[in-house]
């Protein structure tokens, strides 16, 4: 049986055994201060792999998980390190609005989402790739743990640009499927 999305986004063929990363959701961003995803984390999944690919500076980016259309505004938490040139920072928020990666600019972010589908709380692990001053040549580095504390299944996020229009790229969301 083959896996496969049909236009209007859905999943089908969830029978077979197959393993690996199944695209849900992809689209291309053109100067866009935000986009949501809803119905995207599917019950056939425990893990999601969500990526977004942008182009010139986007400032901080962050994410909320919504439910049911609805955005939760709270109980987020994170843990970043930091690596530019030689020096390495650390910092660590609670009880924050969003989960907040660190200003993307010509780089882009890939994020594990570990059971967001589950009433319990969400894992989030965001690896962010950057360069000083635009500069390819000075490549940047930023790692976060954490994610959202409430006991709530969610079925999509929003993600939202510190700076109006700036995300231009695309983002792709995708079901990890195990076999066992």
């Amino acid at each position: 049986m083959t896996e496969r999305l049909t236009d209007a986004r859905t999943l089908d063929g969830l029978t077979n055994s197959r393993t690996g990363l199944i695209l849900l959701s992809s689209a291309a961003l053109s100067s866009a201060t935000s986009f949501t995803v809803d119905n995207v984390f599917k019950p056939q999944f425990s893990s999601f792999l969500f990526v977004i690919h942008t182009s010139g500076n986007t400032g901080a980016v962050t994410m909320q998980f919504r439910a049911g259309g609805s955005t939760t505004a709270t109980g987020y938490a994170r843990q970043e390190l930091f690596a530019g040139s030689t020096s390495v920072t650390a910092s660590r928020s609670s009880s924050q609005t969003s989960f907040s990666f660190q200003n993307l600019s010509v780089g882009g972010v890939v994020v594990d989402i570990l059971k967001p589908n589950v009433a319990t709380p969400t894992s989030v692990i965001a690896r962010g790739l950057g360069h000083g001053s635009f500069d390819p040549a000075q490549p940047e580095i930023s790692l976060q743990f954490g994610g959202q504390v409430d006991a709530t299944a969610f079925d999509g996020l929003i993600a939202t640009s510190q700076f109006a229009n700036a995300l231009t790229g695309r983002y792709y969301i995708f079901g990890y499927r195990g076999n066992g």
